[in-house]
């Protein structure tokens, strides 16, 4: 009978004090159970919370009514606790080792023919549930020695017709088996070998055939013993299986059954391949990226050797080489598996979410005039080649006077000389030199398309770069064929007016343009669609200092709108636009321009 001792927890307090929780008893405060058993413990109240601190020494399970199941799992000490509202209790719980519960008698067969001899086993089942061979705590006995003998280690002798029965005692606990002695006799016996050799490590199962007085036959490889010529080639166990333990060689296997003989030749051979693991696994790659796996072979006798197996992937989302290097192609799965001969290992992988694989400056190293301005931006390269601008997010900083940055916005002083530029963000970094040259920042040309857009659809595209502004009144914008070298320009394009300030953008426009907003007058189409020249002169044509220009296609050699080498030939629906940022000059029309296939006219290239 249980005893229940109710432990209470009285709170107590003035008449205006807030009403405390209830209190609340437990059936006991300390509990030992062996590992594997439970007990059922109590609280006198129902909406009790339980809960273990160690849940690996021993679990509870909350019932209804405040009762808790409390199982034991490992040895060891813990608490468990019953709470309520602010209230609590607790049970100690001790965990000892796990008790034998029963015995079990473990034997192939209950009848055996007269003569022979059968080998039992008894094996213990603890309250935990695992299982232990009890060979060695074991008593053995016959209730009929006459019929069957046992031996200390449970080996049975059919001596007579009859039955007897087959104790055995181990921690207290009994185990019995009937066996029953038969009356015929064995008079031949026969073995069936392995047809070829046993490589090493592997296992055959041999088996006996037995013929008896009365002309039956019967598998008794359970009954006969069993032994080799050289158990450092190979060894046999009491129920006939042969293990190779050595790589070349030959034994004989015995199998004897009272006088009788029967022998099985085993040769030996190296060690096979039995299987292939694939690593690292578990796998995941994220998306774009590679992961280079390896082969582990293991081999019959257990070793195991790295391997150059052939590389295959069963799905779409992923690549792979035949040196193993597998590739997270697309979102997805995909089984990768390693040949070898019939041998074959598998491991499926998973494509995870892209990762950040470096920052990334719009512009490498770059020259700016003095007082110019230009805009970098720096974005995140995923490992995917998905790109994420952070232009506003990155820290930006400088080693050098001539040039300051802020929000990725150079700005050039009056002195010559570098600048290291560095963006930050998320722990990448990305850098470049940012030189400011002899030369001093103008207005200038920043994009063009020609009539090879469509038939007049043409513009020109100024720009001040500049920290200052401009006054352009009677400017000119003018246009010269690609083989004009002589002193008069082809057209006059646009006359400026006003100034443009820091930043500034204007486009002057044919009168064919696509668009609706555009500074100035509309000129008559006129500029060549492949090849020509555009300048920006600071005065009349002809005769203004010319301040910048740009020959775009094959023009004349010597023409004077070339700076250095001319920008691409213009084409269908293009433009050439200044590169790779807003404004940048530094007199090389081939390097400062390029063809841009989504033209942006009275808009910044770079954004």
């Amino acid at each position: 009978m249980t005893r229940i001792v109710w432990l209470w927890l009285v709170v107590a307090g003035c008449a205006n004090a807030a009403t405390p929780d209830p209190a609340f008893g437990v059936s006991t405060d300390a509990v030992t159970l062996a590992a594997g058993r439970t007990e059922l413990v109590m609280a006198d109240a129902a909406d009790v919370s339980w809960t273990s601190d160690q849940p690996a020494i021993a679990i509870v399970t909350a019932g209804a009514d405040g009762s808790a199941t409390i199982t034991a799992v490992a040895k060891g000490t813990t608490t468990i606790a019953a709470t309520m509202g602010a209230i609590a209790r607790s049970i100690d719980v001790t965990v000892t080792d796990a008790e034998l519960d029963r015995v079990d008698i473990i034997a192939t067969r209950d009848v055996v023919p007269r003569g022979l001899s059968l080998q039992l086993m008894a094996v213990g089942t603890f309250s935990d549930g695992h299982t232990v061979d009890e060979a060695a705590q074991t008593t053995w006995a016959s209730t009929d020695p006459g019929v069957a003998t046992i031996s200390p280690s449970g080996m049975v002798m059919a001596k007579t017709v009859g039955a007897s029965t087959i104790t055995a005692t181990a921690g207290g606990l009994d185990a019995t088996l009937r066996l029953t002695v038969s009356s015929a006799e064995l008079t031949a016996i026969a073995i069936a070998g392995p047809s070829g050799p046993l490589p090493k490590g592997l296992e055959v199962q041999l088996a006996v055939t037995g013929t008896f007085t009365d002309a039956s036959t019967d598998d008794i490889t359970d009954l006969v013993a069993w032994s080799t010529t050289d158990d450092t080639i190979a060894v046999v166990d009491h129920l006939g299986l042969v293990r190779a333990v050595s790589a070349s060689g030959s034994a004989r296997i015995t199998a004897m059954a009272n006088t009788l003989e029967a022998h099985a030749d085993i040769t030996v051979a190296p060690a096979i391949l039995v299987g292939i693991a694939i690593t690292p696994s578990p796998l995941t790659i994220p998306l774009g990226t590679s992961q280079a796996l390896v082969a582990t072979g293991t081999y019959s006798d257990s070793t195991t050797t790295p391997l150059a197996p052939a590389w295959s992937v069963v799905g779409s989302a992923f690549t792979i080489t035949q040196a193993g290097v597998v590739h997270a192609a697309q979102p997805g799965t995909a089984t990768v598996r390693a040949t070898i001969g019939t041998v074959m290992g598998s491991l499926d992988v998973l494509a995870g979410p892209a990762i950040a694989d470096h920052l990334e400056l719009s512009a490498g190293d770059l020259t700016l005039s003095k007082q110019q301005r230009a805009q970098l931006h720096a974005a995140v390269v995923y490992s995917d080649a998905t790109r994420v601008d952070v232009t506003g997010s990155a820290a930006w900083t400088t080693v050098g006077a001539t040039i300051a940055v802020a929000v990725g916005q150079l700005e050039a002083g009056t002195t010559t000389g570098p600048t290291t530029i560095t963006a930050t963000f998320d722990g990448k970094a990305a850098s470049l030199v940012a030189t400011v040259g002899a030369t001093t920042c103008h207005v200038v040309i920043n994009e063009v398309q020609s009539a090879s857009a469509s038939a007049g659809d043409e513009w020109v595209e100024l720009y001040n770069p500049c920290t200052q502004s401009f006054a352009v009144v009677g400017w000119t914008v003018v246009y010269r064929a690609a083989s004009t070298t002589g002193a008069t320009d082809t057209n006059n394009l646009q006359t400026l007016a006003g100034s443009m300030a820091p930043g500034d953008l204007r486009l002057y426009v044919g009168s064919q343009f696509s668009g609706t907003t555009y500074d100035g007058t509309a000129w008559a189409p006129g500029l060549a669609a492949a090849a020509g020249a555009i300048g920006l002169r600071a005065g009349p044509k002809d005769t203004g200092a010319l301040v910048d220009s740009v020959a775009y296609g094959n023009v004349t050699a010597g023409h004077p709108f070339v700076e250095t080498t001319s920008a691409p030939a213009l084409v269908a629906g293009k433009s050439v636009a200044r590169s790779p940022f807003d404004g940048n000059d530094t007199n090389n029309g081939a390097t400062n321009f390029t063809l841009v296939g989504t033209p942006t006219p009275r808009a910044l290239n770079a954004p």
